[in-house]
């Protein structure tokens, strides 16, 4: 199971809010519930809790089959580096967590060969001041093209050197992964 979220706001409330939902999402992957179906549920404990919001990726890799089966609440797209080449996945349907009863949650299945590998990340990496969502993701994805092909700690080093200073008003989380044969 991989995942990567980020709760709105900030302090020992918001903390509070990502820890709980990773340990919900924990408990509930190991019962073999699917990612979309962990979203609703996870979507259900916020709207019962109060007023946060979250969004979130979660993905569970089946490496028998090479398949990777994955969900999200209104988070950025997922990058996959292969062949030198970087590009995002298609993301299935998902509205952020917390933002309403009725949210639904698509899947999608990703075939996956080795020497794959994926990048999940929070918009604190790609968001700067006075430049758009859309924008900070092209360089991103530009920037992973460089060290499609390197191992994760370098694409992690490149990236965060590459893109400049990280938001201070926002975490950063990337979470690199490589399909090994």
């Amino acid at each position: 199971m991989l995942a990567v979220g980020d709760v709105a706001g900030h302090g020992v409330e918001a903390v509070a809010t990502m820890a709980g939902l990773r340990y919900g999402a924990e408990a509930m992957a190991l019962s073999g519930t699917p990612p979309h179906r962990l979203l609703e549920r996870l979507n259900q404990v916020l709207m019962n809790a109060g007023s946060a919001t979250a969004t979130m990726v979660l993905a569970q890799y089946r490496p028998a089959e090479g398949v990777l089966t994955w969900a999200q609440a209104g988070h950025l797209p997922v990058l996959h580096l292969h062949g030198g080449r970087a590009a995002y996945l298609e993301r299935p349907e998902g509205r952020i967590l917390g933002a309403g009863r009725d949210s639904v949650y698509g899947l999608c299945e990703t075939p996956l060969p080795p020497g794959i590998r994926l990048l999940l990340f929070t918009d604190g990496l790609i968001e700067r001041r006075g430049q758009d969502l859309d924008t900070g993701l092209a360089d991103l994805a530009r920037v992973a093209e460089r060290v499609a092909t390197e191992d994760c700690t370098t694409v992690a080093a490149v990236l965060t050197h590459a893109l400049g200073p990280a938001n201070p008003r926002d975490d950063t989380c990337l979470l690199c992964v490589r399909i090994c044969p």
